[in-house]
C-alpha cells in the first residue's frame, strides 16, 4: 500500500534535489545553458523547462484540468524567469499535497493526453511518475552540469535524508 506520508517525502526530496540543479545552472552563463553538449538530452535550459512544464501539466490533469500544450523553452526565456516560476509551481504543489488524504492516493482520475487521448490512473501513481521523470531530467542535467565543471553534488535521496533528519 501506498503511503501519503512517502508520496510527501519524494516530494521534499524532488524539491531539494531540484534546488542543486538550479543552484549549480546559476554558475553558468546564458551561452552554457542554451548549449547541448551530450547528444540526445538538450540542453540545460530545454531540460529544466520540459521537467517543470511535464510537473505543471500533472498538477492541472490532477486538479481536472487536461492542458493541451507544455511550458517551452521561450516561454521562461532565461534561468532568472525559469526559477521563478519554478518557485510558484513548487508553492501550489505543495498546497495540493498538503490537501490530499491517504484515500485520495486510490482515486482513479480520468484526464487526456497533450495529443488529446483519453487516459485514466491512480492519483499515487500519477504522484510517483512525476517524482521519477524529474529523476530522470535532473540526472540529465548532472552529467551535462558536470561536463561544464559545475557538478550539483550528490543528489542521492540518502544525502537529503541524512541532511534532513527533523523531518
Amino acid at each position: 500500500m501506498m503511503k501519503l506520508d512517502t508520496i510527501r517525502e519524494l516530494y521534499e526530496y524532488s524539491a531539494w534535489a531540484n534546488t542543486r540543479i538550479l543552484q549549480a545552472a546559476a554558475r553558468l552563463n546564458a551561452e552554457q545553458l542554451a548549449q547541448a553538449p551530450l547528444n540526445g538530452l538538450g540542453s540545460i535550459h530545454s531540460i529544466l523547462a520540459h521537467t517543470l512544464g511535464a510537473e505543471r501539466v500533472w498538477l492541472r490533469r490532477w486538479r481536472g484540468d487536461s492542458p493541451i500544450a507544455m511550458l517551452q523553452p521561450g516561454d521562461v526565456p532565461t534561468l532568472a524567469a525559469l526559477q521563478t516560476l519554478w518557485n510558484e509551481s513548487a508553492q501550489e504543489l505543495h498546497a495540493f499535497l498538503g490537501s490530499l488524504q491517504q484515500a485520495d492516493l486510490d482515486a482513479v482520475i480520468a484526464y487526456h493526453t497533450l495529443s488529446g487521448q483519453p487516459m485514466a490512473e491512480q492519483l499515487g501513481r500519477m504522484l510517483l511518475h512525476v517524482v521519477n521523470h524529474g529523476t530522470q531530467h535532473r540526472s540529465e542535467c548532472a552529467a551535462l552540469l558536470t561536463a561544464f565543471g559545475q557538478s550539483p553534488g550528490d543528489l542521492d535521496f540518502i544525502v537529503f535524508l541524512r541532511q534532513h533528519p527533523q523531518r
